[in-house]
């Protein structure tokens, strides 16, 4: 099998997986590896899982000059 790596040089995300899709596009899926964050509402130090908001999609570096798409999760 031939394997390409290409680091996402990306702080406090872990890769989930990759879709290429028939248009030629790249979607990598990432999820955070960041122990906790700040409320968006109360400020609040959050580390409890509170389970996960839509998946948002934004339009990445173009690899080997294709559209590329990182999946946040």
């Amino acid at each position: 099998m031939n394997c390409l790596e290409i680091p996402l040089d990306l702080e406090g995300v872990a890769v989930e997986g990759i879709e290429f899709t028939d248009q030629g596009e790249i979607f990598i899926t990432v999820t955070s590896t960041v122990d906790g964050t700040d409320c968006h509402v109360c400020d609040e130090r959050i580390t409890d899982f509170y389970g996960q908001e839509r998946t948002i999609i934004l339009r990445y570096l173009s690899i080997l000059g294709k559209p590329t798409y990182l999946k946040i999760r």
